[in-house]
């Protein structure tokens, strides 16, 4: 049985889906194209290759030293992960403590960084560049 608006774990898309039919005229139809590899490489290049390595342990360096031979594979994975509907609901990042100023003893001089996985940004930002 497939399932289009509720995926392996549990994430239900029927918001996402009224947000959007909410604001679309009722003839349209709303789709997010399929990435292309050229997509994909521009996506990766517009993310600064010193950038913190994410959760998954691949850094932005490593994706702009293969970005030849990876932005194909990437680009299956994107396109596999819009047309079944499946993309993780819970985004899990490391978070780091950066201080701002004042007493480092002080945890109010704090703020989080969240740092998310590379391959995520390229799928957000395809999407976000579509929505």
């Amino acid at each position: 049985m497939k399932q289009s608006l509720l995926t392996a774990n549990g994430c239900n898309l029927d918001k996402l889906k009224q947000f959007v039919g909410e604001r679309l005229p009722s003839e349209s139809q709303f789709t997010i194209p399929p990435i292309t590899t050229d997509m994909v490489k521009v996506y990766l290049l517009k993310i600064p290759a010193n950038k913190a390595t994410g959760i998954d342990g691949i850094s932005c360096s490593l994706l702009h030293l293969g970005i030849t031979e990876l932005a194909p594979s990437i680009a299956k994975l994107i396109n596999l992960s819009l047309s079944s509907g499946m993309f993780p609901c819970r985004k899990i990042a490391r978070v780091t403590a950066l201080h701002k100023a004042g007493d480092m003893d002080d945890i109010t001089n704090y703020r989080p960084i969240s740092v998310l996985p590379a391959l995520s940004k390229i799928i957000e930002r395809h999407v976000h560049d579509h929505v």
